[in-house]
């Protein structure tokens, strides 16, 4: 039987109050708030780009990225300094742009990860008439981008590759 461990979550503004010890750092922010989101749709839209929602690539996923990336650059300079062995789990989009920004100047440990795995694999669930929490899977890929390469459920093989 596995030991189980006590963990804290610490949520703060003053990131730096925080992050001294910490083993997990997850982050997800919004720049700017939400308020500008809506320019980073609107204005390529006034040049005839038209995306539903642009957090991740495109004009817009560069305008979020823009204004992103320096503070996370930021907090992930604070997390060498107080916490150089924490795993941090990026939660925050543009996945791909904050995840190559902190690889190419950050020696933290970064893991970008998407909820969309967790929707896709209820929907497959639902689909195939079978409960969520009886599932077992593996699903490889990038932020929105992902494929389920394994999906059983008690021996009975849905997906393997």
């Amino acid at each position: 039987m596995a030991k189980k461990k006590q963990c804290t979550v610490t949520a703060s503004s003053n990131r730096r109050k925080v992050l001294k010890g910490t083993d997990y750092l997850v982050n997800c922010i919004e720049v700017s708030g939400v308020d500008c989101v809506r320019y980073d749709n609107d204005i390529p839209a006034e040049y005839g780009i038209d995306q539903c929602i642009g957090d991740t690539i495109g004009p817009a996923g560069l305008f979020k990225g823009l204004r992103t990336i320096p503070v996370w650059l930021e907090i992930l300079k604070d997390a060498e300094d107080l916490c150089p062995h924490a795993k941090v789990l990026n939660y925050t989009n543009p996945m791909s742009m904050l995840c190559l920004a902190a690889g190419r100047t950050s020696s933290m440990k970064v893991t970008g990860l998407c909820h969309s795995v967790q929707g896709t694999g209820h929907l497959l669930a639902q689909r195939a008439g079978i409960p969520y929490e009886e599932m077992d899977w593996e699903c490889v890929g990038i932020n929105h981008l992902a494929w389920f390469t394994k999906l059983e459920h008690k021996g009975k093989i849905y997906i393997l590759y």
